[in-house]
C-alpha cells in the first residue's frame, strides 16, 4: 500500500527508527506523531521528573539527565536528543494534547511548522448538547455521579489519588457514585 498519510499515536514498543524506516518506505506519505507525554526528552519513562526527588525537571538537558541517572556517560544523553531531533525532522506534523507539551518540546527542539494542539477529551461544542436530564435517563439510580479514568495504570496518572478520594467519597456519601477504570500498565508498575 501507499498511504498518503501515517499517523502514529505512539512510537513505544516499535522503536523510534519506525518513523524514519516508515518515511524510507512511504517516501510521499506525510507522516504524523501524537505526542502523549515527554519521553523525547526524557529518560525517566518520559515524566519529566527527577529520579531521587519525582520533583518537575523544568530544564531538561543531556547535562540534568546525567545527574538523575550518574551511573550513564552523558554522550548518551547527547546521543538520544540527536536520535529524537533526527525523528522529529522525519515528521511532517506534531500533535501534543496541550499547550504546554507543545511548549516543552519547542524550548528541546525544532518542531515542524504543522505542529498543532489538539487537547485530549470532547470539545465543548459537544458536551453543551448533553444535559443532565439526559444523562439521568441512562441511569437506573437517580443523580448518580460515574467518574471514568482512561489511560495507563501508572503511579505518574493519578490512579491511586482518584482511588483515595473515592475512599473518602464512599464514607460520606455511599452509593451515590461510581468510578469505571478503563487500563493498562499495571505489569509495569
Amino acid at each position: 500500500i501507499q498511504p498518503h498519510i501515517i499517523h502514529l499515536h505512539h512510537y513505544l514498543n516499535f522503536g523510534l527508527d519506525i518513523i524514519q524506516k516508515l518515511k524510507e518506505l512511504c517516501p510521499k506519505a506525510k507522516i504524523v506523531l501524537t505526542l502523549h507525554e515527554y519521553l523525547l526528552i526524557c529518560a525517566h519513562n518520559g515524566q519529566m521528573l527527577k529520579r531521587r526527588s519525582n520533583r518537575i525537571c523544568k530544564n531538561p538537558s543531556p547535562e540534568a539527565c546525567t545527574n538523575c541517572f550518574p551511573e550513564l556517560d552523558q554522550n548518551l544523553f547527547t546521543r538520544r536528543k540527536f536520535l529524537a531531533q533526527a525523528t522529529i525532522d522525519s515528521c511532517d506534523g506534531l500533535i501534543p494534547p496541550s499547550h504546554w507539551l507543545l511548549e516543552v518540546m519547542q524550548k528541546s527542539f525544532k518542531l515542524p511548522a504543522a505542529a498543532r494542539v489538539i487537547e485530549n477529551g470532547l470539545p465543548n461544542s459537544l458536551l453543551s448538547r448533553y444535559t443532565r436530564d439526559q444523562a439521568e435517563t441512562n441511569t437506573t439510580t437517580p443523580r448518580l455521579n460515574r467518574f471514568g479514568f482512561f489511560g495507563r495504570a501508572s503511579e505518574h496518572k493519578g490512579l491511586l489519588l482518584l482511588l483515595q478520594a473515592c475512599y473518602k467519597l464512599s464514607l460520606s456519601h455511599p452509593g451515590s457514585f461510581e468510578v469505571h477504570i478503563h487500563g493498562g500498565g499495571l505489569e509495569q508498575q
